[in-house]
């Protein structure tokens, strides 16, 4: 199993919207994306709001093959496009579990 942790960081203006868009238009579970959380920093950097998910996928490959399916999906394009109008930054980051964490 490897984790993928996507922060983003989006306008207060844009807060909102962007987790209505989030919960209402994207398929996200639609190619075998499985959401493990989702967090906003309520201590740190505040301005613009940082959300963070955490993305469960089999393997790399699991990954590469929902990107691809995600990429030839107009009305995925479409919301994913809206998601990223609202960001200033994404950060995206691939990682493995350690022996001692409860997630495998």
């Amino acid at each position: 199993m490897i984790y993928v942790m996507a922060t983003c960081r989006v306008a207060l203006e844009n807060r909102e919207k962007f987790l209505r868009t989030f919960r209402e238009e994207w398929q996200w579970d639609k190619y075998g994306r499985k959401l493990v959380g989702q967090w906003e920093t309520i201590i740190g950097p505040r301005l613009p709001r940082e959300i963070t998910d955490l993305w469960a996928f089999d393997d790399l490959a699991h990954r590469q093959r929902e990107q691809e399916a995600v990429a030839k999906d107009p009305d995925q394009i479409r919301v994913i496009s809206k998601l990223n109008g609202m960001l200033v930054e994404e950060t995206i980051k691939v990682m493995a579990p350690l022996p001692l964490s409860p997630l495998k």
